[in-house]
């Protein structure tokens, strides 16, 4: 199914983030890394170039997932699904702005990452 598409995994949650590895390895995909905070995406984003990004809205660090977003597509073209358990509007609004594929409500469960993923 993942056809060796690569992930970036942005998320601040440890367990959350070996969760979705193990389910993103199961659909076939390869996670090439899993950052903490918007400014270590950024970094690893432009050096490895992933197919798709899979963002925490709130990090740690001083910039939340959807600006580290903005910044990343300013350098490379890759496809974004963010994931959050805020449900104020205003990041949906914030997250138009940034083209994503989906906004997944947390828990994210493997049947919900397959189906997106599956565009």
């Amino acid at each position: 199914m993942g056809k060796e598409k690569n992930i970036l995994i942005i998320e601040d949650d440890k367990i959350i983030s070996v969760v979705l590895q193990t389910y993103l390895k199961k659909l076939g995909f390869n996670v090439i890394d899993s950052v903490t905070t918007g400014e270590d995406a950024i970094e690893i984003a432009k050096k490895t170039k992933p197919d798709i990004i899979l963002s925490d809205i709130m990090l740690d660090g001083i910039l939340n997932g959807i600006e580290a977003v903005k910044e990343i597509t300013r350098h490379i073209k890759t496809d974004i699904i963010y994931m959050t358990s805020h449900t104020d509007p205003k990041y949906k609004k914030m997250a138009a702005e940034t083209n994503y594929i989906d906004f997944l409500h947390k828990p994210v469960t493997f049947d919900t990452l397959q189906k997106t993923l599956t565009y």
